[in-house]
């Protein structure tokens, strides 16, 4: 399957991630799925297509500190919203664009989900504004885009800014 995305930097939020490795949630971690989808952390724009989308200048995204859902809840993501109008012109989507970046290995629940809701709560705030200059083509086999490939990939995006709480 192709989809339309915005190719992100791997924001590696190192505060964030030694807060869960440092817990008792740490067995409940995909840790060797951060270092296997480090350069295919994404955000999709439109699934099933396979048309690339120039864009006349860069624009700017912000990629918002963790979030986890109530649907697919083996995963926490990482919202990406429009820095500006021109960026949200462009982006030009209804719906939260997200990126999912920590894959669980189990079913959080009881006092482990309490955790996992305050860690992600606390680190919430952070921001990091990325300049994307394209959106990308990938195409994948499987729903982590372990098997997957940037189609026409010419450069990556690149972090601009970080802001930590």
């Amino acid at each position: 399957m192709r989809s339309l995305v915005v190719p992100l930097p791997d924001p590696r939020p190192e505060a964030f991630l030694a807060a869960p490795a440092d817990s008792r949630l740490s067995d409940l971690v995909w840790w060797r799925g951060l270092d296997l989808r480090a350069d295919r952390v994404h955000a999709t724009l439109v699934h099933g297509s396979d048309e690339p989308r120039e864009l006349d200048r860069p624009i700017d995204v912000v990629v918002r500190g963790p979030w986890i859902g109530q649907f697919n809840t083996g995963r926490i993501y990482l919202p990406v919203e429009p820095a500006d109008k021109r960026a949200a012109r462009a982006l030009a989507v209804e719906r939260p664009l997200l990126a999912g970046y920590l894959q669980l290995t189990a079913d959080v629940t009881g006092a482990a989900y309490g955790e996992l809701r305050e860690l992600v709560a606390t680190f919430q705030p952070a921001r990091t504004k990325v300049e994307v200059d394209r959106f990308h083509v990938l195409e994948t086999m499987d729903d982590l885009a372990l098997r997957s490939r940037f189609v026409n990939q010419q450069k990556p995006c690149r972090s601009t800014e970080r802001d930590r709480p």
